[in-house]
């Protein structure tokens, strides 16, 4: 039984070497057009090929294009739908003084408390290297290049560390996953 899970793996990770090879330069470009921080854009393509990671059986997907990039605009309509929710809320009371910062219910605050230490524990799980090339991916926002002549390594090589450390996020942070903000 162990063989039929590694054998549908390797089909949904074949399946998705396919489309990223095909794609990956319309994609960028895709995103790059539709979220304006180049790193947010770079992310969201991550993003998309998460989600095609997950696809149970992507051989019953008629049009792997069309569906790798309506999951595409997905992930766009999910980043500004995000960014309503986490955007600083202001307030102005009803004689029109200076706006004030509200606070975070707190619910919100401990929901985000959660997140965070969840975050930091899945991130101290991964190898070091793994890590570190995630740090300096996403909190440094150092380019997948300057990061492979930085530890010595192939772009390539850096790419599979961000896949493996983006999997293994998905799965450890998926009980945050979903959106109990609307």
């Amino acid at each position: 039984m162990g063989n039929q899970a590694s054998a549908g793996e390797r089909k949904t990770t074949d399946f998705v070497e396919d489309l990223v090879r095909a794609n990956q330069s319309t994609l960028t470009a895709y995103m790059r057009r539709r979220i304006p921080s180049a790193s947010d854009a770079a992310d969201a393509c991550q993003e998309v090929f998460l989600r095609m990671c997950r696809i149970d059986r992507p051989s019953r997907i008629k049009n792997p294009r069309a569906f790798l990039f309506q999951t595409a605009q997905n992930i766009v309509q999910d980043y500004f739908r995000k960014r309503r929710i986490s955007e600083v809320p202001l307030g102005i009371d009803a004689f029109g003084a200076e706006p004030r910062l509200t606070s975070p219910s707190p619910e919100r605050a401990q929901y985000a408390k959660e997140w965070d230490d969840a975050y930091r524990a899945a991130i101290d799980e991964l190898t070091p290297r793994c890590r570190r090339v995630f740090v300096l991916c996403r909190v440094r926002n150092w380019p997948h290049a300057e990061i492979a002549r930085e530890m010595g390594i192939s772009t390539k090589m850096v790419e599979k560390y961000m896949t493996k450390a983006l999997a293994h996020l998905t799965v450890k942070l998926q009980e945050f996953l979903v959106d109990d903000f609307h």
